[in-house]
């Protein structure tokens, strides 16, 4: 049987199952607060351990320095060993800066286990990315940490 030349051209067709949870989960748009002031706004999944684009808002510059460490922190490749532990408690403890909450449309705070906000030092004509990182994985689902080894530079 001869194969299509153009055949490995050909744009992947992506096959998606209507009753995955994951893809049925709308978007919403969500604020990122810290002390009642919001402080970025973000468009994300309400599902698992999500992330996504952070827009900063005027009040960003309460959070900057901590986001920033943070973005140091992960702009690093390194391996998560399972023995320590859950990475999104891990890097919740991280976070130097005030609580930050995140609320949806309407004002109200979702039920979140940790919010945290990330600046990685990207050279772009946009300017440095900024992302925020949302932990709505229930209790059962994560693992607890043991923070024996720090995280690595």
């Amino acid at each position: 049987m001869l194969r299509d030349p153009r055949a490995r051209f050909a744009a992947p067709v992506r096959i998606t199952d209507s009753s995955n949870a994951r893809e049925s989960r709308p978007l919403f748009s969500g604020c990122v607060t810290c002390a009642g002031a919001v402080v970025g706004t973000a468009l994300l999944r309400a599902d698992g351990l999500a992330h996504a684009l952070f827009i900063p808002t005027a009040a960003y510059d309460t959070i900057a320095s901590s986001a920033r460490e943070l973005g140091a922190l992960l702009s690093h490749r390194q391996y998560w060993a399972p023995d320590q532990g859950d990475f999104a408690d891990a890097l919740s403890e991280r976070w130097a800066g005030t609580r930050l909450a995140l609320r949806d449309e309407l004002g109200y705070e979702m039920a979140a286990a940790s919010v945290v906000v990330a600046e990685f030092a990207v050279v772009r004509p946009a300017g440095p990315q900024i992302v925020v990182i949302v932990d709505f994985r229930p209790t059962t689902a994560r693992v607890p940490a043991l923070h024996r080894v720090p995280l690595s530079s």
